[in-house]
């Protein structure tokens, strides 16, 4: 199965978006589209430790059949994958940047994901940065 190939997801969503945001962000057809499209996916904060959400979801879609490209300073290999200590220094393009990291390194984050040309940004939920 491969990239988007998979059957519908329920992506009912718990969070404090307004309905006008949670209808832009979290439409169940938006989420299939960015899905279907994207084969690269960054996992900022990437763990090895596969007891945590980044390493849990990042082998979940790499099952799936998308490239996981590991992002965090420690660097070394998760998954099969080499590590990069940012956005910047992965070598190839960059589909969907998802993020694992507080929510006060949203904005830098965003900004980053926007500099090496990526299609979208995933945050985590409840993860909310109102700033510039």
């Amino acid at each position: 199965m491969g990239p988007g190939s998979g059957p519908a997801r329920d992506f009912r969503l718990n969070t404090t978006l307004s309905a006008d945001e949670g209808r832009r962000f979290q439409h169940p057809d938006v989420i299939r589209r960015i899905l279907s499209r994207a084969r690269t996916i960054a996992v900022v904060g990437m763990s090895a430790d596969m007891q945590k959400a980044s390493a849990f979801v990042a082998s979940y879609l790499q099952h799936e059949g998308y490239r996981i490209i590991p992002v965090n300073p420690r660097g070394g290999r998760i998954l099969g994958e080499a590590v990069y200590p940012d956005l910047a220094s992965v070598p190839v393009p960059i589909d969907v940047v998802d993020v694992f990291r507080p929510a006060p390194e949203a904005l830098g984050l965003a900004r980053q994901a926007v500099a090496v040309g990526a299609k979208a940004l995933w945050l985590q939920l409840r993860i909310v940065s109102v700033g510039g």
